[in-house]
């Protein structure tokens, strides 16, 4: 990296630090000049060799750009992951301890839950991080799209090359830009999208 590059990203690792959402930045290239103390000129040129090098993962949609740390937003996630998991853990806890009734879920929805969550969870993770998006799990319509893929036989190879590829395709396009989400990439044109080719990267050195 440039020296001015080097310093911008020093100083955005503090910033996505002390972010709500850490490890992710979203503003306009004025925003970050007046965040950094630099000029557009300067911020553009840094973010842009930041892209390049693939040093952070860099959308732009409209005005916005989207700045994150992998490393940083993966383990913020998993932070949150375990902290839900260990406060489940804990309300069971106190619902024996107390003697009350632990309500079990239906065979039904717990084989759901056993067999496509922990997919649905790892693809839409992923199609958040690619695409600096915040697409909830949770939503029915998005579990439907995924199940009725892995039905199909697709596997999370399958999703993450769509996703990669989309986002790639996609997200630089202010038009396009809104299509990246679970019911475009995982409906009935899922099959065609596995099938494409991703765009030609220019060569860096």
């Amino acid at each position: 990296m440039t020296p001015l590059t080097r310093g911008v990203w020093v100083d955005m690792l503090c910033f996505m630090w002390r972010s709500e959402d850490r490890g992710r930045l979203e503003m306009t290239y004025q925003q970050y000049a007046r965040l950094l103390s630099c000029e557009q000129v300067e911020i553009k040129s840094a973010i842009t060799e930041l892209s390049v090098t693939k040093i952070a993962d860099v959308t732009v949609c409209n005005d916005l750009v989207t700045m994150i740390n992998r490393r940083m937003y993966r383990e913020e996630r998993e932070r949150k992951l375990t902290r839900s998991r260990v406060a489940k853990y804990r309300e069971m806890a106190e619902k024996r301890k107390s003697n009350a009734p632990v309500t079990l879920p239906s065979s039904s929805s717990s084989s759901i839950k056993n067999n496509t969550m922990s997919s649905v969870i790892e693809i839409i993770d992923f199609l958040n991080l690619k695409s600096g998006k915040n697409f909830s799990h949770k939503a029915k319509a998005t579990i439907s799209h995924i199940s009725a893929r892995l039905k199909e036989g697709k596997t999370i190879d399958d999703f993450k090359k769509v996703i990669t590829i989309k986002c790639e395709k996609w997200m630089l396009d202010p038009k396009m830009c809104d299509f990246v989400r679970p019911e475009t990439l995982f409906g009935s044109k899922f099959e065609s999208y596995c099938n494409e080719y991703p765009p030609q990267r220019k060569a860096s050195w």
